[in-house]
């Protein structure tokens, strides 16, 4: 898929004017070192299954169970959207835990 002509309202610095391969929004330089592996070796796109996003979404909220971020009521629960699932999306495992 290109993305050439997209735009991305909620990274300020990428516009419809702008030619890129792929936005890695918060990776850092372990996104991008994977992205360049990825070239290495041929791929051109990678997709994570049902069974690993599970793991991940369990491996992160074990993650942030550990904190007080599950008991509030806050946006990274998605408290600001009526009805939708809790779950806490930002990875809080560097270094690991």
């Amino acid at each position: 898929m290109s993305m050439e002509s997209a735009s991305l309202p909620w990274v300020p610095s990428i516009d419809s004017r702008q030619s890129f391969d792929v936005a890695i929004v918060g990776a850092g330089f372990g996104g991008l070192y994977a992205l360049h592996r990825m070239r290495e070796r041929g791929y051109d796109q990678a997709e994570a299954t049902p069974t690993a996003v599970e793991g991940w979404v369990a491996h992160v909220n074990e993650i942030a169970g550990r904190t007080l971020y599950p008991t509030c009521n806050s946006w990274y629960l998605g408290a600001n959207i009526p009805g939708k699932p809790r779950v806490f999306m930002p990875y809080l495992g560097f270094p690991p835990c």
